[in-house]
């Protein structure tokens, strides 16, 4: 499928585009542009994406990977994420599930609410999607079946050298397909709840491939950060965003990689203007004028701040009742054999007699004692 307009997936931090950094922070967000795809394994309509480059050797030795790269997409209709990956493999090998380093495959790590926690035994507030590069299987880490409600469309295999993968995953803020209770209280729920995709959308993704070769096995990612597999935390974030066109940021006017103040007075300069309407001018959606179209992507390209860490509802503890207040009805003192009715005569107000008191037949006095 080709698109008559490019696309914006840009590297950037908030509000900033950019070119592709070679020490990537996994904090700095890329932008995945909001587009239906085809899953069929044929890459084609990604043709003009910005590519992620997995350039870095995270474990072993992939000695047989000449390049590898990802892109991701969004569709708010559908609600599914889309992710695209492209390895040149010189040494192919397929195995069965389960089996580790034993075959060439597809990691794919996601924290769709961006929790930033674990993942959960059962993969509830984060999943671990594995693919096999001979497309004949799709799995996870802890040998869980993966079912349609969680990837909803998958095509992969080689052609020639390349190993390409195509996937439609559904975005859950929890999901219980595999029996993961809601301990944490994150989402007040044991049933699955999804994220609604939309604008400025955060959220933490991550790529990894496998590649195994005759002597070796090695995987490699876009960044060095480990436990993928388990945690939000140490993936990669990614904030979704209108399409506008390949390389600028919505409401970038000026092209300086920041949607700012000058790109506002700039539109606003240009206000109303039909007649060599441009980009540069104002005209972020092309339609051959400035208007409140173009004020409204202006906005969408001031990214909001990155909402704060979740932090878990506080399931109450049952009521911490007081101890009773000791008896001392029969209560005695064990020098003396005294009750408490004996007891209640000590210190008690006795008036000129008070120094001197009567204790249990014995005499006492403040001075001497018994």
């Amino acid at each position: 499928m080709k698109r008559s307009m490019q696309l914006i997936l840009v590297l950037a931090a908030v509000g900033w585009c950019g070119a592709a950094l070679a020490a990537h922070n996994i904090a700095t967000p890329y932008y995945a542009p909001r587009l239906p795809v085809v899953v069929d394994g044929d890459l084609g309509e990604w043709e003009n994406d910005y590519w992620i480059e997995l350039d870095t050797v995270l474990s072993g030795n992939p000695e047989d990977v000449t390049s590898a790269r990802y892109a991701v997409r969004w569709d708010d209709g559908a609600n599914l994420l889309y992710v695209a990956v492209e390895v040149v493999d010189t040494d192919h090998r397929f195995g069965t599930p389960g089996t580790w380093a034993a075959f060439d495959a597809l990691e794919i790590s996601l924290d769709a609410a961006d929790h930033g926690t674990a993942f959960g035994p059962r993969m509830g507030y984060g999943q671990h999607i594995i693919i096999d590069g001979g497309g004949l299987w799709i799995s996870t880490g802890s040998k869980l079946l993966i079912a349609a409600d969680l990837v909803a469309q998958w095509a992969a295999g080689p052609i020639g050298q390349t190993l390409t993968y195509e996937v439609a995953i559904v975005p859950y803020a929890f999901y219980a397909g595999w029996g993961a209770v809601d301990t944490d209280g994150r989402v007040d729920s044991d049933d699955s709840v999804e994220v609604a995709l939309d604008n400025w959308t955060w959220m933490g993704l991550d790529v990894v491939v496998g590649s195994r070769a005759r002597r070796s096995f090695g995987q490699l990612a876009n960044n060095a950060v480990a436990d993928k597999a388990a945690r939000g935390d140490t993936l990669q974030t990614w904030l979704l965003v209108w399409a506008t066109r390949d390389g600028a940021c919505p409401g970038d006017a000026s092209g300086d990689g920041v949607v700012d103040n000058n790109d506002l007075l700039i539109l606003k300069s240009n206000f109303g203007l039909t007649e060599g309407a441009e980009w540069w001018r104002g005209d972020f959606d092309g339609d051959g004028d400035v208007d409140l179209d173009d004020y409204v992507l202006f906005h969408q390209g001031k990214a909001p701040p990155r909402p704060k860490p979740f932090i878990p509802t506080v399931r109450p503890k049952p009521p911490v009742l007081p101890e009773p207040e000791p008896d001392f009805s029969r209560s005695t003192f064990p020098d003396h054999g005294m009750d408490d009715t004996d007891r209640s005569t000590i210190g008690a107000d006795r008036g000129v007699d008070a120094e001197r008191s009567d204790v249990g037949g014995r005499g006492f006095d403040v001075e001497r004692g018994f």
